[in-house]
């Protein structure tokens, strides 16, 4: 049996699901769980609230919480990345704590304002919570981090290159292909500049999909 191992949101977006805590508490001594609004909302849906509160009591599970997403915001071509956090609803008005927040979103789950506030009092009662961009995931939070990597100009025209070849089904591109990054003065914001050709990328990885779906359906 292995010792510990960490749950969270896929690359693709997907949230952690119940299929993927069971097999690790059958793997794992110990299991930490990254809880975000979509995580959690899908392990309520799979679990419903007092067995998911339940999983979290266990001895061998720990868990996290975060409010924040994770974001690129393009403002006329300059960049920024950005945690945000729901802080409102335009029938409610600005929820101003934690607590309010998570029984809004439990609220939002078909449960009664009453019960809600108790699911809400107890789940955070079993984690602990800390921000994305705070120091508890990575030293000076995780968008800073990300924007410090940029400054690797030739970490990036690699990562671009083989996203290229990926996206194109090649194992070699052209090594003229580059992204580059201009950071702009007195600001997290950023530009792009590059000689890669998106749109074209975009038509041919299409294509690409298209006959790996329709070569699996005549392999059926």
């Amino acid at each position: 049996m292995f010792e510990k191992v960490v749950l969270r949101r896929s690359e693709e977006g997907v949230p952690v699901t119940k299929g993927e805590i069971a097999e690790a508490l059958l793997f794992y001594q110990s299991v930490h769980i990254i809880i975000d609004y979509a995580s959690f909302r899908g392990l309520v849906t799979q679990l419903g609230m007092d067995l998911f509160l339940r999983l979290l009591a266990l001895p061998s599970v720990t868990a996290v919480y975060t409010e924040e997403i994770l974001s690129t915001y393009n403002d006329n071509n300059q960049f920024l990345y950005a945690a945000i956090k729901f802080v409102g609803d335009q029938e409610r008005g600005e929820l101003h704590s934690r607590k309010k927040r998570l029984q809004f979103q439990i609220e939002k789950l078909g449960f009664d304002k009453k019960k809600a506030l108790k699911y809400a009092e107890r789940f955070l009662k079993l984690v602990s919570k800390h921000d994305l961009s705070s120091d508890h995931f990575v030293q000076n939070g995780i968008t800073r981090s990300a924007r410090a990597q940029l400054q690797d100009q030739s970490y990036i025209n690699q990562c671009a290159q083989r996203i290229v070849a990926n996206q194109l089904g090649c194992k070699d591109i052209d090594s003229s292909l580059f992204l580059n990054v201009d950071f702009i003065e007195n600001s997290e914001r950023f530009r792009v500049r590059s000689n890669i050709d998106f749109d074209f990328i975009t038509f041919k990885s299409k294509r690409i999909n298209q006959v790996l779906v329709i070569s699996i359906k005549r392999a059926y």
